[in-house]
């Protein structure tokens, strides 16, 4: 990816936090899959990270069932869990935003990159 398609990428999720006032005091979780480009990923760690929102990370297998979930204080990523489907959902019900970074989303998202 170029690296303006990968500023306008990361404008873009921080256009969603704008509209979604998630500011310090929220929380976002990222959901992503083994399919998620890095690119995307990326940047929704960067613009989640711009507003100082606490950040987790739920990646899924490819069952869909949560196999790592990782927790984000200034870009300090580690691994809290594996395969605990238990707290992958209570972390879903508990955040105010969910970013889904699955590879069909990126597929949306290159689309957008590519007619518009």
């Amino acid at each position: 990816m170029l690296e303006k398609e990968k500023a306008r990428l990361t404008t873009m999720f921080e256009t969603v936090l704008d509209l979604s006032k998630i500011d310090h005091s929220k929380s976002v979780v990222i959901l992503t899959n083994s399919d998620c480009p890095a690119d995307i990923l990326k940047a929704a760690v960067n613009a989640v990270s711009s507003r100082g929102a606490s950040l987790h990370i739920v990646k899924l297998n490819e069952q869909n069932i949560p196999s790592e979930i990782v927790w984000s204080s200034e870009l300090n990523l580690k691994t809290i869990d594996a395969n605990n489907e238990d707290l992958a959902q209570k972390i879903l019900g508990e955040v105010d935003l969910v970013f889904e970074a699955l590879n069909s989303s990126y597929m949306q998202v290159n689309n957008l990159f590519t007619y518009h």
